[in-house]
């Protein structure tokens, strides 16, 4: 919709970002008991400027086509990725040890790219947990772990983040993400895994002084009993339960490729997505009964209230940059198309700050249209700045817990395993120390 909005309907969003950002961090028994109420009123606050702006009639419209085209196939594809996904149990058997994690790193990262960042977090974060109980440190493992598969791992097809799939279903060629983008997957794995395994040591030498200093106390205390520093000798292996449940992978990634095009008839991919759902669910109950452990859906449930703000809230913002030279951003798309050429750094960074508090995939799909052309036209004249935007808009979806959904499933899964996660401003710090430098890399060698 092209009609004006008032600047300040944003409003409801930055106090959405606020209380997201200051809630779990100044008081967060506060925030468990009005997270919802919070939630709702943010949202209503934004319909209701929406309804001061246009009217009820299209402020319904909109709600609609907000709910319709972007927050119901969002959930349902969460939702059956989660449900397919942990009613499959890897078990890792054997010590697990800085190199064994980095390497579970890099294979959770590649793939990642072939099934997708959400399916890929829910399937090997409850193993990768398990396997490290005995780590005393799990805080970084978690957040590696969310760098790492939940976000670069599906930098290399289009089935592996939404905003590569909203290009390939705008024409973008399915092989063209690992052609151009396999470059800068690689240098960015390598730059984390480099940093995990020097932080993994770091924190292993810090627990052995620990154990030391607590041995020295059992003795003074003359206590019989001792930890134990023997290694493990059990062998490294990988055990599958549910694998009856493999064969709906590929299901889903058919029903992803195959009716996600324009012509295809509203729901029917999410109608198909619920039947393999449902399908997961009949094979669980009668084998295994994965899913209805008790707080099982507690991480979709979060995802659902959160995103639901957060699509309501964040529209207002996607409409303003849609209306190019006559909204209230075109200053700043002038910058960026100085002289009527892509400034590709300023595409990179642009898209990368917005893609980090809002949703990837429309934020992609909003300077792709930018770019101006047919997928085509920009692959030949624009390539390196469409490069830039899918880039920034996977990579910067790490620098926060809203940045990409799988990041909000892995902490809340952490959090149910007892392990303590920083709050969305001390992970912005851990992301900032972690990931920043290698995308200021990523833009001064590439972009």
């Amino acid at each position: 919709m092209d009609m004006p909005l008032p600047f300040w309907i944003v409003m409801p969003f930055m106090l959405l970002i606020s209380s997201l950002c200051l809630g779990p961090t100044l008081s967060p028994r506060w925030w468990h008991q009005l997270e919802v109420p919070v939630l709702i009123s943010v949202t209503l606050l934004t319909i209701l400027g929406f309804m001061l702006s246009w009217g009820t009639g299209l402020t319904i419209e909109h709600v609609q086509h907000v709910l319709s085209l972007e927050y119901i196939p969002f959930v349902v594809l969460i939702y059956t990725l989660y449900t397919v996904s942990t009613s499959l149990k890897i078990s890792l058997e054997g010590q697990a040890s800085t190199a064994k994690n980095a390497l579970f790193l890099l294979f959770g990262g590649i793939f990642a790219s072939a099934i997708g960042t959400t399916g890929a977090s829910m399937l090997l974060i409850y193993p990768f947990l398990k396997w490290n109980h005995d780590h005393p440190y799990k805080t970084h493992l978690t957040i590696f772990f969310m760098l790492i598969v939940s976000n670069i791992g599906g930098s290399l097809t289009p089935l592996g983040d939404p905003p590569l799939f909203i290009g390939f279903l705008h024409g973008v060629p399915f092989q063209w993400p690992l052609l151009n983008l396999f470059p800068k997957f690689i240098f960015t794995m390598t730059y984390l895994l480099l940093i995990f395994i020097v932080c993994d040591i770091f924190f292993k030498r810090f627990q052995k002084v620990t154990r030391q200093n607590i041995k020295r106390t059992f003795v003074l205390l003359k206590t019989k009993r001792e930890p134990s520093d023997t290694p493990c000798t059990v062998p490294f292996k990988i055990q599958i339960e549910g694998k009856t449940q493999i064969i709906l992978i590929p299901l889903i990634i058919m029903v992803l490729i195959f009716c996600s095009g324009t012509s295809t008839p509203l729901f029917l991919r999410e109608g198909l997505l619920l039947l393999i759902a449902a399908t997961s669910h009949i094979i669980d109950r009668q084998y295994h009964g994965f899913l209805s452990k008790k707080g099982h859906w507690l991480p979709v449930l979060e995802v659902c209230r959160v995103f639901l703000a957060i699509f309501i809230c964040v529209s207002p913002i996607s409409l303003m940059l849609q209306q190019g030279a006559n909204g209230p951003f075109v200053d700043l798309l002038e910058i960026a198309n100085a002289g009527g050429t892509p400034n590709n750094h300023l595409y990179y960074w642009i898209t990368g700050m917005f893609s980090a508090f809002l949703d990837n995939a429309p934020t992609y799909l909003i300077f792709f249209k930018m770019i101006g052309g047919s997928a085509q036209d920009i692959i030949q004249n624009h390539n390196t700045t469409l490069q830039a935007i899918s880039v920034a808009s996977i990579f910067f979806g790490a620098m926060t817990y809203i940045g990409n959904a799988p990041n909000f499933m892995v902490k809340s899964i952490a959090k149910q395993h007892d392990i303590e996660m920083p709050s969305f401003i001390g992970y912005i710090g851990w992301t900032c120390i972690l990931l920043l430098p290698v995308v200021i890399l990523v833009q001064l060698i590439w972009f």
